[in-house]
């Protein structure tokens, strides 16, 4: 199968690290402001450096998001940045406007600009058009489907992206307005309040006799709340269309969000590249992310769904913690001597059980037990690589079924 590109979310360092080791082809990022996930906690310049310059090594790709819709005042800062990360090696920077875009090939012109899927491209007129202003990707919006991708990709003579797994704003591209009108946060400069995932309640003031049945309890109804989005049975399908990276949401996710549905993923596309049946676990484990329910989105036709019956995600996992690169176990959670935990260790099929046999702390003092926050050092009943993260079961889920 033609390779295509696996592009994960770091939030932050740590974020990062963990997705590359579990097979990402590539990672996008901000630094400081103008991105997306203005509370995601990003990067400082000098991480920045720091970590481009570990992908390289790795042989993976390192993309900077400055997909802001930008005001008067957000310019003069917005060159300034720009002037900051030309130097850093970057890969390539997603943009939102044709404004930025020309700031970026004025400023730093050896920089590859991807145009972010805020820009709502959905024909490939438009794709072409970016082209022609320097592009060298488009994200398509997410409201196409399978068929419309294909003519796209097929017509506009420059690569495309898609999002193939996260969470979905019920705008048209994300691009609303609810959180600023609400709560004085603005979605379109990467604050977002989220209402959409609030309790609502529907009326028609004017048309007391047109009815609008929905389901609904008694806290209320969450027509705006989307499901996630999960494309994993259509992986295949989507990059026969002529995509040329797959992309994963969740700037904001967690680390076992980052290497459970990157892992998934990874082994997905090594399965489908190798002509191999893939294991259905893999995409089980899907199920036991972070997550509000699936769907498939606009890719196939009535695939998008509310989650109409709370705003709640499910997770049947908490994170333990992980093991870092100097062979630590950095503690996200209480762990006793003694314990029995699932280890996810980076491009492993298997999720293993581990039992944890002596615990000290950083400095070689032996405990029965750690505390979140704390480094130490474990000696488990199976080796663990570097990036390994172990998680437990959080008590009394139950899993529920596919939705």
């Amino acid at each position: 199968m033609r390779p295509v590109e696996l592009l994960a979310p770091a939030g932050n360092v740590e974020k990062g690290e963990i997705a590359a080791a579990f097979g990402a082809d590539a990672l996008y990022f901000g630094i400081d402001q103008f991105n997306l996930r203005a509370r995601s906690g990003n990067f400082t310049l000098e991480e920045a450096q720091i970590f481009i310059r570990r992908l390289h090594e790795l042989g993976k790709k390192a993309y900077l998001t400055l997909n802001i819709y930008p005001k008067e005042d957000d310019l003069r800062p917005l060159e300034e940045l720009i002037d900051r990360v030309a130097g850093l090696a970057l890969d390539g920077v997603i943009v939102s406007v044709p404004g930025v875009l020309d700031m970026v090939k004025k400023r730093a012109p050896g920089l590859s600009v991807h145009v972010s899927t805020q820009a709502n491209v959905t024909d490939s007129r438009s794709a072409r058009a970016w082209k022609e202003w320097g592009a060298e990707r488009v994200i398509l919006a997410r409201e196409l489907s399978l068929d419309e991708i294909r003519a796209v990709t097929r017509k506009a003579d420059v690569e495309t992206e898609v999002f193939i797994h996260g969470a979905m704003c019920m705008a048209y591209s994300g691009r609303c307005l609810m959180s600023k009108y609400m709560t004085g946060r603005d979605a379109n400069a990467g604050d977002c309040a989220h209402p959409c995932r609030w309790s609502w309640y529907v009326r028609e003031e004017k048309r007391k006799n047109e009815l609008f049945e929905v389901a609904e309890d008694e806290r209320g109804l969450y027509i705006f709340n989307s499901k996630d989005l999960m494309l994993y049975d259509h992986v295949g399908e989507i990059i026969d269309a002529g995509v040329s990276s797959l992309k994963i949401e969740g700037r904001i996710k967690g680390i076992l969000y980052v290497a459970t549905v990157v892992r998934a993923y990874r082994l997905l596309l090594d399965a489908l590249a190798e002509g191999i049946t893939p294991d259905p676990l893999w995409r089980e484990t899907l199920f036991e992310a972070n997550n509000r329910g699936y769907h498939t989105g606009f890719l196939i036709p009535g695939g998008y769904e509310s989650k109409l019956e709370s705003s709640r995600t499910f997770a049947p996992y908490d994170l333990l913690g992980y093991m870092d690169a100097r062979g630590e176990f950095v503690a996200k959670a209480p762990l006793v001597k003694g314990g029995t935990y699932e280890a996810l260790q980076p491009l492993n099929p298997a999720i293993e059980t581990v039992r944890i046999l002596d615990l000290q702390s950083a400095t070689g003092v032996s405990t029965e037990k750690g505390q979140p926050g704390q480094r130490y050092r474990i000696e488990t009943s199976l080796p663990l690589k570097p990036w390994s993260v172990l998680r437990y079961r959080r008590p009394g889920e139950d899993q529920p079924g596919e939705t």
